[in-house]
């Protein structure tokens, strides 16, 4: 694993924003990311989401000072703007409304489809989502049944 893409989920694990009982495993996994020395690619949307959302609504200021700190300060963090994707995203999620996919998710499903950002893998606690994109792209999934 080189360059993984981190869905919102992971983050809201990590930061204990979620009251599912993955924050041990998130920081399970990102502690092995880290000794790998992997790039993390953190999309815009992870971010309005992550920031807004989670962080700065439920009042977290450890966890949101945490946050935000690694993504100015990291420099295996590389956040990547999401402008070439919104559009294509956008009449995806409105024409597949059965599937129910959020236009986040298909931002980043077509992250992982573009060649030039070489996403070797994906955490996610939402596999059900990604499985199909990742399997196509060759994309690890990281989730919660990751082995450190």
């Amino acid at each position: 694993m080189k360059n993984i893409l981190i869905d919102s989920g992971f983050w809201y694990a990590y930061l204990g924003t979620r009251n599912d009982g993955l924050q041990k495993v998130a920081k399970a996994i990102y502690e092995k990311i880290q000794s790998l020395g992997c790039t993390l690619i953190v999309p815009f949307p992870s971010l309005y989401e992550t920031v807004n959302t989670k962080l700065l609504k439920d009042k977290n200021k450890a966890a949101a000072d945490w946050f935000l700190n690694q993504l100015k300060s990291n420099p295996k963090i590389e956040i990547v703007v999401d402008d070439k994707y919104r559009k294509a995203a956008l009449n995806i999620t409105a024409s597949n409304r059965d599937r129910g996919i959020s236009l986040v998710d298909n931002i980043l499903r077509l992250m992982m489809s573009d060649k030039q950002l070489r996403i070797d893998a994906l955490i996610t606690f939402n596999t059900g989502d990604f499985i199909d994109v990742c399997t196509k792209n060759r994309i690890e999934l990281v989730n919660e049944s990751f082995q450190s």
